[in-house]
């Protein structure tokens, strides 16, 4: 009976580390917040502060949404970093990613004139 229970007691304390271990590597995956609404907005906003015409405006926000999605999947992949799109309220730390996306993105469309 304490041979049965020994081997219950080992094959419990395997398990429990086991899961200890998957989930520290699952706390390892940084997680990293865009937000896209803002990003377009920030965008528009500064395209209605420049000198271009409504319709060169409107070229550049439809280039600039088609390509945002391709500059966050190649962040992600580059920085080896999971990003959650969400609406962020306040923004002082490094895991708010929105303003470098839009600048990353605004030299993308710029470079595919």
């Amino acid at each position: 009976m304490e041979k049965g229970m020994l081997k219950e007691y080992a094959g419990l304390l395997l398990g429990t580390i086991a899961l200890i271990i998957s989930i520290k590597s699952l706390c390892d995956q940084k997680l990293v917040v865009v937000d896209v609404k803002r990003a377009v907005e920030v965008t528009a906003v500064m395209l209605s502060k420049t000198a271009l015409s409504p319709g060169e405006q409107a070229r550049v926000m439809r280039e600039f949404s088609q390509q945002l999605p391709h500059s966050i999947e190649e962040y992600a992949k580059s920085h080896k970093v999971t990003v959650i799109n969400a609406q962020v309220f306040v923004s002082q730390n490094t895991f708010d990613i929105t303003s470098r996306i839009v600048k990353t993105t605004l030299s993308e469309v710029r470079h595919e004139k």
